[in-house]
Formats: structure tokens, sequence, C-alpha cells
């Protein structure tokens, strides 16, 4: 049974758990692992270089401005929250289900 990651609508965006690998070989998603989405990172957990690639790595994903993907909680953990940023509900919906699929594998 595949796992469901845990992603959190609010009326000017969502918000997802990650589990950050860092100084991993390349930037990839490794699906789900547990309620978090598993996102291996090159950039290593110094002065926040981590957490500024994982954010520049899920705009990617999604398709969105860097300026839209932040980290809401756990900055100095392996365990985080991102949010993105989308007011439009149906441009919003369509993300979640991008990320939900990224969980899926």
């Amino acid at each position: 049974m595949a796992e469901k990651i845990q992603i959190r609508e609010t009326p000017d965006g969502f918000s997802f758990k990650v589990r950050a690998v860092p100084r991993s070989s390349k930037n990839q998603v490794c699906g789900a692992q547990g309620e978090a989405l598993k996102i291996k990172i090159t950039a290593p957990p110094v002065e926040g270089a981590a957490n500024q690639a994982i954010c520049e790595f899920a705009a990617k994903l999604l398709d969105v401005a860097k300026s839209r993907v932040s980290v809401a909680s756990g900055a100095s953990s392996k365990d985080k929250t991102l949010f993105v940023e989308e007011p439009d509900p149906a441009s919003r919906k369509a993300l979640m289900e991008k990320i939900a699929g990224f969980a899926a594998g």
C-alpha cells in the first residue's frame, strides 16, 4: 500500500511535509516516507544552503517561481514543512495533486 503524504490547504496556498537528505549525489524525489515527501539534495546543511536548495528544487518540480516556496518550519531539521503560495484555488488543487503524485512514485 502506497504511503500518503500530509498536505494542508490554506486560503493562500498549501503546505506539505518533507524529509530532506542533504549532501546527496543528485537532487531527486524518492517518494513518500511516512507522511513526508523524501527529497534528496546535493547542498550541505550549512548556513541555510540545504533549505534554499530544497525550496528551489520544489519550485522547479512544481513549475512555480522560487519566491513562492518557503520553509514554514523545520529550518534546522531534516524534517521540514514547505509552504507553496498559490492564491488561485484551481491552480492550488493542481499543484497539490502534483505533490501527491510525486509521493506515489
